[in-house]
């Protein structure tokens, strides 16, 4: 792996430290090469590879002081409409809708009905079958407001966003449980922890499969903090009904995979039902 040539700095990650390393190539036009390494790891890359990586990590933390240092003071949630009645037009097209997937025996998962508006999980390698169920029934296919089209981008292989209409219903299509990222238009999907168990609950309500109370907590938590900088009438009302999650240990360790750190203090709020004290509370907090 070429001479060492000299120890540059010694670094933390978790509780682990290592050694960031410089070392001679083993070839000329290879360059020299950096080890960041302890006793039990070792990470080797190009000089030129560490600049790179080590400037992602300077604009990550120079983003995340200015959140802290800017957006923390002047954040106020907004204030968001209150959801319309859902239509029994919407309900017997969802129902129908719902029927034909499992006749199809596509798997699928309501996540949130609103007026005119139904969102529904399935698995992307359906997709074609799904066209066809949707081509059958005349739903036709629209621009989604939060698509590539629209200029937002999906990060971490995250398929995205599908939108059909029929009869003045839309029918949306998630095959990621999303979040929405600090970084403007910009999507990436929950953890892969959180998206595995999605598919292994089999909540059936009226006779439709719906996403769990726990993963629907989760979104409409994430959506409320990240998509809409602020909590909803509904949202409000949905996460102080379904507060028996939180007591639920597997809550606490799928939230902390998206809140980290803050977990204790976002349940403290979620359990008091502080809804409005949270997305200040959040952009303050910087004890990572």
């Amino acid at each position: 792996m070429g001479e060492k040539l000299r120890d540059i700095h010694k670094i933390r990650i978790g509780r682990s430290e290592l050694t960031v390393e410089l070392n001679a190539g083993s070839s000329e036009p290879g360059g020299r090469i950096i080890h960041i390494q302890n006793d039990g790891f070792r990470y080797a890359l190009t000089e030129k590879d560490f600049y790179h990586f080590a400037g992602m990590i300077l604009r990550s933390w120079s983003e995340f002081r200015y959140i802290k240092e800017h957006w923390a003071d002047n954040v106020k949630p907004k204030s968001l409409k209150v959801r319309e009645p859902v239509s029994p037009q919407t309900l017997d097209i969802l129902k129908d809708f719902a029927s034909q997937l499992e006749n199809a025996k596509v798997d699928y998962r309501v996540l949130d009905v609103q007026n005119k508006m139904i969102t529904m999980m399935t698995r992307h390698s359906d997709v074609a079958r799904l066209g066809e169920i949707l081509k059958g029934k005349r739903f036709k296919q629209c621009i989604h407001p939060m698509g590539k089209k629209r200029g937002y981008r999906y990060l971490y292989r995250m398929n995205e966003f599908l939108l059909y209409k029929y009869k003045g219903i839309y029918l949306e299509f998630y095959f990621q449980l999303p979040c929405a990222s600090l970084t403007p238009r910009t999507w990436m999907p929950l953890d892969l922890a959180i998206q595995t168990r999605l598919w292994e609950q089999n909540e059936r309500k009226n006779g439709l499969l719906w996403v769990d109370n726990l993963n629907q907590y989760l979104f409409h938590l994430c959506w409320a903090i990240f998509s809409n900088s602020g909590f909803s009438p509904y949202e409000k009302e949905f996460l102080a009904s379904h507060k028996a999650v939180l007591e639920e240990l597997e809550f606490a360790r799928l939230t902390s995979l998206v809140f980290f750190k803050f977990t204790p203090d976002l349940l403290r709020l979620l359990k008091e039902d502080r809804f409005d004290d949270i997305l200040p509370s959040y952009y303050q907090f910087s004890n990572y």
